[in-house]
């Protein structure tokens, strides 16, 4: 089957955001996924977790009836989705009936490759779309591509929701999202609320400043583009966001002397006492959560827990 693969992002663009998350000091999320670590990201994942602490492919399968209708001309919009490994699950195990379009977004173009391949036999239609979720040429995009559909269904997977600031997140998702359409949403939870407990997911977190792969994993990208990690450390910082429950768990580099990187012959300068955010995990309280998605005028429809991990199935009202 053709594969239609749509690319809304631009080498002007690429370093226009690159330059922007330097200047704000914050690394955005996709950008630590380019050139090898896209697939050692996968690589690594599968030896970390069990199936017993993580959804498996039936888990999500099961849930999916929840999600997609049949009867109806459904895009299934996977956002920031990677390889598509969960959804090749789920489309395949959908029985004969149902008019599923599977529509791919994510900003790396070797996570295009891998999707291609992952999905290579799975029948239903493809759409392929490079593009940061983001932006405003997203936006026009996915309704240009989705104005013939009866539904629409925007899922995050593999905690990619719990990975950015989660306010914008819903916030874009709000002025994307049509009446009556769904948001599937899995994310790592906090189980409670308790000092003892959060200083258990800390020491969780804080492994990752001792472990080779991790360290090499956060620093990949500013080492690419000039950055000695001699010129200081990584740290590790915990915060509750107070309005959800939520606590963000955020990886800096903090610098330990005057740097200088050029990109494009534009110059950024870090003083000694800068940290620059290289990664953040939100793991979430449940009941804010549900109230936070309420408050956006969000509707709870499903959800379902395994271990840490939690998925909710959301409609926009």
């Amino acid at each position: 089957m053709e594969n239609n693969i749509y690319n809304t992002i631009s080498d002007p663009m690429y370093f226009k955001q690159l330059i922007n998350s330097y200047e704000n000091e914050e690394i955005e999320q996709w950008l630590l996924y380019l050139g090898k670590w896209w697939r050692e990201y996968y690589d690594a994942k599968h030896k970390t977790y069990s199936s017993s602490e993580v959804f498996d492919n039936n888990d999500y399968s099961l849930f999916a009836q929840n999600c997609l209708q049949k009867g109806k001309k459904i895009a299934f919009i996977s956002l920031g989705c990677g390889n598509s490994a969960t959804e090749k699950h789920i489309l395949n195990d959908y029985p004969d009936g149902y008019d599923v379009t599977y529509i791919w977004v994510d900003a790396s173009d070797e996570m295009i490759s891998m999707s291609v391949e992952n999905l290579e036999w799975v029948k239903n239609e493809k759409i392929f779309l490079r593009a940061d979720f983001g932006s405003e040429e997203f936006k026009n995009e996915i309704n240009s591509l989705c104005k013939d559909f009866d539904h629409r269904v925007f899922a995050f997977f593999g905690g990619t929701f719990g990975n950015m600031k989660y306010t914008k997140i819903i916030n874009i998702l709000y002025n994307i999202l049509n009446k009556d359409d769904k948001i599937w949403i899995d994310i790592w939870i906090r189980k409670w609320n308790k000092i003892e407990d959060d200083i258990k997911l800390f020491e969780i977190y804080k492994s990752y400043l001792t472990n080779p792969w991790k360290c090499d994993f956060l620093l990949s990208k500013i080492r690419q583009d000039g950055i000695d990690e001699r010129d200081g450390e990584i740290v590790l910082r915990s915060e509750e966001q107070k309005e959800s429950g939520a606590i963000k768990f955020s990886f800096y580099f903090k610098f330990n002397k005057k740097v200088n990187i050029n990109i494009k012959n534009y110059d950024i300068w870090f003083l000694p006492w800068y940290s620059l955010k290289l990664l953040q995990i939100y793991r979430f309280w449940v009941e804010g959560f549900v109230d936070l998605l309420a408050g956006h005028n969000f509707e709870l429809l499903e959800k379902q827990t395994k271990w840490y991990d939690w998925q909710f199935l959301f409609k926009k009202l």
